[in-house]
């Protein structure tokens, strides 16, 4: 189990770094195009949301939360479920309550082991902020890893206000809202047994 976090926090801080060096370099979305605001309707108001302020406040805490010295484990759980294995780990920030929640599935396919791992950044409310879905490919054999960001999901109050690089409807926003849901309700039963 220990090598299991060992892995996960390596595959974190190279995604997380990864995705901090795009966003100071101006990699992936042109920061500068209408396309980074958005605009969404909150209790009858609209609101605009700049994605590059709101990406640069989300990534800070969250960087905050992974490298502070009081980050400690709290509860972690694994359930076989089938040829797969299911991992939660919830780490805590101890002065502020923030937490890191990391839901990974991990799937052996002959020579290469798949996990697909969700990392949920949790404020001292417990609502998500910032969510960042990867998968890693290892090569059992030849000991190789190769890490792919798949989705970085900014929140507010649990509610997916965007995704970074990907532009979607509001049916497709709700229908990411609900694979998401689904996940955290997985992770609240794991946890309770």
């Amino acid at each position: 189990m220990k090598t299991m976090s060992k892995y996960k926090f390596i595959t974190l801080f190279i995604v997380i770094l990864h995705f901090f060096i795009n966003c100071k370099l101006g990699g992936g979305t042109n920061l500068k195009s209408p396309d980074n605001i958005n605009v969404i309707i909150e209790n009858d108001s609209i609101i605009n949301i700049d994605r590059k302020k709101v990406s640069e406040e989300c990534i800070k805490k969250a960087e905050r939360i992974r490298m502070s010295e009081n980050l400690e484990p709290n509860e972690g759980r694994d359930l076989e479920k089938g040829h797969q294995t299911i991992f939660v780990e919830v780490l805590e920030e101890m002065e502020t309550g923030d937490k890191n929640i990391e839901y990974t599935i991990n799937s052996d396919n002959k020579d290469i082991r798949e996990s697909n791992s969700y990392s949920f950044y949790l404020d001292t409310l417990d609502n998500a902020f910032l969510i960042i879905n990867t998968i890693t490919n290892y090569n059992i054999e030849d000991e190789s890893e190769v890490t792919l960001v798949k989705d970085t999901i900014f929140l507010k109050e649990n509610k997916i206000i965007f995704i970074k690089d990907r532009h979607l409807s509001k049916d497709e926003l709700l229908v990411k809202q609900e694979e998401i849901d689904v996940i955290k309700r997985e992770i609240n039963k794991i946890l309770k047994n």
